[in-house]
Order: C-alpha cells, then structure tokens, then sequence
C-alpha cells in the first residue's frame, strides 16, 4: 500500500508550524519485522488494525524519525532530547507516532474520520492547513469541529498590529477538552486577506495562537499551550483534488524560542499577544506570558514570564488585510468540545478599538459575547449550545 507520509517535529530546533508540511519518504516496504512490544499502541479505532499492517506503518515511521533526527543531530546542543511526531494515514485510519526522549515510543491509532490531519499538521494543525485527509463536513462554519468567531474590521496598514490579553482555561473538562487528539482546543487571532482575483488566488489566512497540549513538563504529563501560527495563501484555483492553499513555514526568533517541544504557556493565565500582518515584510506573533517551565525542554515545572516570537521564515510584504479575526476552536469530526477565551484590553497600534470595530458574532455550538469594543467572550460547549 502506498502511504501519504507527513513528518511533524516540533522540537528542540523547529516549532510546531514551523517545519514544511510534508516530507515524503520511499513507499512502505510490504513486509516489517518491528518488534511491536518496543512500542506503546493505543488503539482508538472502532476496529482493531491487524499487528503486520502497524509494523509497517512503524516502520516507515521509525525510518523517518530516525532520517530527521540525523539531519539535525549537528545542531543540538548536548543530546537530542527533542520530541519527533509523524503523523500518516490510509483510507481508513490515522497514525499518530511520537518519539520523545526517556519514553517510550507511541502510536495512536484512530479511525480516519475522528480527526482532521489537516488542522493536527496545523495546521494546524499547523498549523493546522495543509495537503492533507479531508475534514467530514460540520454543521456549522466550523467544518472540522467546533468554535466562535469575530472579526475586527480596522484593519490598518503595513506595519500595524492587533493587541490583546487572551485568556487560557484552566485545566478542567468542564470547560475545556482535555482528550488530545480527539478533541484539539486551540484559541488564536489572525488575519485575512480575500483577493478579488479569479478564484480567490493571491488571498491569504494566518492562525496565529495557542493550542492546548497535554504531554507536557518533566513528566510529559502536563497541561499547557504551544505557539502555533498557521500561514496559507490560495495559488491555485480550488479543484477536486487540490486546495489551491498552500502552507508556509514559521520559526522562532532568536532567543524568544524557549516555549516550545515539553514547554508551554501555563493554562489559568492571560498573555499579551501581538499579531502583525508585515512586520518589516514578515507575518509575526509575539507572546508575552507565564511558563510552566523555564526552557524548551520542560526539565522542571517552574512558573517562569517568558517572551515567545514566531514569525514567517520569508518575507511575504503583504500590503493589506480584509479582516483581523479571534476565535476559540475545537477540531474534532463530531461537532462536540468545550474551549473558552477572553480576548481582552484589545488595541490597534496602542489605541483602544473604536466603536464598531467588532463584526457580528459567529457560532457553532459556542456563545460569543462582546463585552464593549475592547473585550470579547468566546465559550465552545457543545453540550449546552
């Protein structure tokens, strides 16, 4: 069987959005002697995959870890102690693989329609987001899960940038779903930019927040959330088979780059986000919170204020945007999750929003309140709405 093969790696020297989406290795030999006891499976289909098809699906995944880990060796700075995901799927399932340092190696498997790979590559993921399954249809605008949505309408010009306190649900599955990856909680703002162009081509879509991880710390047991900024420009006329979106790459700035792989910004907490559309000709988010840790390898839990800015790796120069936006979002195949954010002390370039800055709400299975033009409630609950 010829696997589509997607290598995710947000480690030690490459964020979570960072890395380009696919990176394709040879086809899936027919046969593999994987010793599967070396692994930790954790079945999540509704019919249990047969043991000889996992090892070649570990095989291939091992090959592929192995293969990056190689290529970046020569850049850690002690041992790797970096965390390699790989995520792959069939017609029928999906394959979650992680290889994390003093663990034991993991594979996920679930049922193809529980999640949107698209939005795990981030894609969102990843990213996201990206040349990936297709997500099964919503019923609401939310097509790959559940969430609320706002948009700012001041958009300003090059150079201008989106202020806010974004608040992060504490860690209680009355208010926030905690089963990763089923249920993928992700607050962010962003920005749009819908060209007139035939077929929309030359438009742009940029997620840039938050997403709620669980394998985090010293223990690789704790909650926080990881920096992700999904970046996409329509290139191609939409077809049955492509998109016409394509994903481009991110990394962090020099020294703001400790809140990553086993670190995160602590949940309970409201950093201070920026985003801006081109700064100096870059789409860039800068973070300014409270950690769990003090540095990217979440070697102790130690509540540290850290700065995190991730930006595009290119120069894009995007001359203007239709639209900011704030959401808070569930990807999941069910219409069913719980998120929540506050988006708060909003400014454009330093100054308060002016009076109908704020469009009107949208909701799927969420609640969006708009408090006054500088502070917006967002509730994701699909049990109550």
């Amino acid at each position: 069987m010829n696997y589509s093969k997607k290598l995710l790696v947000p480690l030690l020297i490459l964020s979570f959005a960072a890395f380009p989406v696919s990176a394709f290795a040879k086809d899936a030999p027919a046969t593999a002697s994987l010793d599967l006891s070396n692994v930790n499976v954790v079945h999540q289909e509704s019919q249990e995959v047969a043991k000889n098809k996992l090892a070649i699906i570990l095989d291939v995944a091992k090959n592929a870890v192995a293969e990056e880990r190689r290529s970046k060796v020569s850049l850690a700075r002690v041992s790797d102690q970096s965390t390699y995901d790989y995520i792959t799927f069939d017609d029928q399932y999906t394959y979650f693989y992680e290889e994390a340092a003093n663990q034991e190696p993991q594979l996920i498997v679930v049922d193809k329609a529980e999640t949107n790979v698209e939005s795990l590559l981030s894609q969102d993921l990843n990213d996201s987001s990206f040349n990936t399954a297709a997500a099964t249809a919503g019923t609401g605008f939310v097509t790959d899960g559940v969430g609320g949505r706002i948009n700012v309408t001041t958009t300003g010009s090059a150079g201008s940038y989106l202020m806010a306190l974004m608040s992060l649900p504490e860690v209680n599955s009355s208010v926030v779903s905690l089963d990763r990856p089923t249920h993928i909680a992700f607050n962010y703002g962003g920005f749009e930019y819908t060209s007139t162009s035939t077929g929309g081509i030359g438009s742009w879509a940029a997620d840039m927040g938050l997403e709620l991880y669980n394998n985090l710390g010293p223990s690789s047991t704790s909650y926080a959330w990881k920096p992700v900024i999904i970046l996409k420009k329509k290139n191609r006329v939409t077809t049955t088979k492509d998109s016409g979106w394509d994903q481009y790459a991110t990394a962090f700035a020099s020294g703001y780059d400790q809140v990553q792989n086993k670190n995160g910004y602590k949940p309970g907490t409201s950093p201070l986000i920026y985003w801006w559309y081109n700064y100096n000709g870059k789409v860039r988010m800068k973070i300014d919170g409270w950690a769990i840790s003090p540095n990217l390898g979440g070697y102790s839990l130690s509540d540290t204020n850290l700065i995190t800015i991730l930006e595009s790796s290119a120069s894009w120069n995007i001359p203007s945007i239709s639209r900011w936006k704030l959401l808070s979002t569930v990807v999941s195949n069910d219409d069913t999750g719980k998120n929540s954010t506050t988006f708060s002390s909003l400014q454009l370039n330093g100054a308060a929003l002016a009076s109908g800055a704020l469009s009107s709400p949208q909701n799927d299975h969420s609640n969006v309140t708009v408090n006054s033009s500088t502070s917006v409630s967002i509730v994701v609950n699909s049990s109550i709405y």
